[in-house]
């Protein structure tokens, strides 16, 4: 009972250590800006100090680790192996074109746990796993959106030194990909299951939708009556359920376009933008940055007079726009306005940005769609 208490304490000890640690990364605006051996000393050997590592013992954080011919960021090592390879990335930096190298190094090594962060952004993976280096991918944190208490409870399940040697760390994270791979089949398969159901169609439905209509209207339909019904609608079939599940980080496959007032902010992370349509005019665009700056450019041409109303939409600790570009991290110039925009953002920062600038200048949500794949 007593180890039990003292084992909660550390626990809660550790959990209040991380959530200070990051909010005072989140303060220190000026570490987003400085290249990626600030990063790892400012923001990857802090947290993992506080997740129980000690950052000068090379036998436990082995810095610059070879593998072959090239070489990973750092090693959390126990007993002489490699248990997790962290890569690390300046903030500028977009993840997505280094997990390949990353993850097969780790594959190379049997590395079970391997995270590349820019310092803003940490992706999780099981290298070891079978499919494209892109589905290996089961979680994401990231430091300036997301709740500063989940944060720290994925740092800890996920990195601490305790759950990494003991294994609890690979469970949990088995226990992550597990489900978002069942997600992943789901939503490939309910709608087929769907088509076949209604273009079938099958006796059940019809009579359930016969018991239903009679029960409403007093008159029951005869079953060709439903089955026409049902044929008509089965060219929806893919609209009714794939777009209402939701599943975290997985991506679908499939491009499709989303009306933005139909989803929550985070729906479109970890999601690839490839156009967006906004007042019948679809852009195409390569990424989440983009598509900020089309569309305040967009809005900045309907609203010359009064376009700097955007000066006041601001975050919790910093502008969004700004005449004076010193004030943003990452800043990029909208037309001819003299205003600039805050880019280092996560996708559902942008997102969240888009929709406030919709409402200050009075248009729907509905007013634009975002395809994704």
């Amino acid at each position: 009972m007593v180890g039990q208490v003292q084992k909660a304490l550390r626990g809660r000890k550790m959990r209040d250590e991380l959530m200070e640690a990051i909010r005072r990364i989140r303060e220190d605006g000026r570490i987003w800006g400085r290249d990626e051996p600030a990063i790892k000393q400012a923001v990857v050997l802090r947290l993992l100090s506080v997740l129980g590592w000690d950052p000068f013992d090379v036998n436990e954080v082995y810095p610059e680790y070879s593998v072959g011919r090239g070489r990973v960021d750092y090693a959390l090592m126990h007993d002489g192996k490699p248990k997790v390879f962290l890569e690390v990335k300046k903030p500028a930096e977009s993840l997505e074109h280094h997990h390949e190298q990353l993850l097969g190094y780790a594959f190379r090594e049997g590395v079970p746990l391997a995270v590349l962060t820019n310092g803003v952004s940490w992706w999780f993976y099981r290298p070891l796993e079978e499919g494209k280096w892109e589905e290996r991918k089961f979680y994401t944190i990231d430091l300036l959106d997301q709740d500063i208490g989940d944060a720290a409870d994925m740092f800890e399940k996920l990195l601490s030194k305790a759950n990494v040697i003991s294994g609890k760390s690979f469970r949990y994270a088995e226990e992550i990909y597990r489900s978002r791979k069942k997600m992943q089949v789901l939503k490939k398969v309910l709608p087929e299951a769907w088509r076949r159901i209604i273009e079938g169609p099958d006796e059940e439905l019809m009579n359930l939708l016969a018991d239903t209509v009679e029960r409403m209207s007093g008159y029951r339909p005869d079953p060709d009556i439903v089955e026409v019904f049902l044929k008509q609608i089965a060219g929806n079939h893919s609209g009714i359920v794939s777009d209402n599940i939701e599943d975290g980080d997985s991506i679908s496959s499939e491009s499709r376009s989303i009306e933005l007032s139909r989803v929550p902010s985070d729906f479109f992370t970890g999601r690839t933008i490839r156009a967006c349509t906004f007042r019948g005019k679809r852009i195409p665009v390569s990424s989440w940055k983009e598509f900020l700056i089309r569309v305040s450019g967009m809005i900045a041409s309907d609203h010359r007079e009064d376009f700097e109303r955007v000066l006041g939409l601001r975050g919790r600790k910093r502008p969004y726009f700004s005449k004076d570009r010193r004030e943003l991290r990452f800043p990029e110039s909208i037309g001819d306005t003299g205003i600039y925009v805050e880019t280092n953002l996560s996708v559902r920062g942008v997102i969240d940005i888009v929709k406030r600038m919709l409402k200050e200048f009075g248009y729907p949500e509905s007013s634009i769609f975002i395809e994704v794949r």
